[in-house]
């Protein structure tokens, strides 16, 4: 997580510099929960990055529709699509709720 966080102020920091949004996804290849992880950052600690960095805007997709119904601000998710039938009905339920979906 230190790393994790270096790599996030050097983020900010950059976009700073260009006047941009700093952006970052924290699941490449991987749907772990990041809520559940908590960092610490300038001696603070935090329950998650989202909380450590509200500067950021945090993208993933998943396959959990649980997780489609967070409320974290800076977080934003899109379900994955699969060709199962419970994946199936649970992209439907997604689309439905209002939120986005990747087939």
């Amino acid at each position: 997580m230190r790393a994790i966080v270096a790599d996030l102020e050097l983020l900010e920091r950059q976009a700073r510099m260009v006047d941009g949004i700093p952006a970052a996804r924290m699941n490449g290849t991987s749907d772990l929960d990041w809520t559940a992880v908590h960092c610490v950052r300038g001696g603070e600690y935090f329950p998650n990055v989202f909380e450590a960095f509200p500067g950021i805007r945090f993208w993933d997709y998943t396959k959990h529709e649980e997780r489609m119904t967070w409320g974290i601000p800076n977080y934003f998710l899109t379900f994955s699509r699969a060709e199962t039938l419970a994946n199936r009905l649970a992209s439907m339920r997604v689309l439905q709720s209002g939120r986005n979906v990747a087939a």
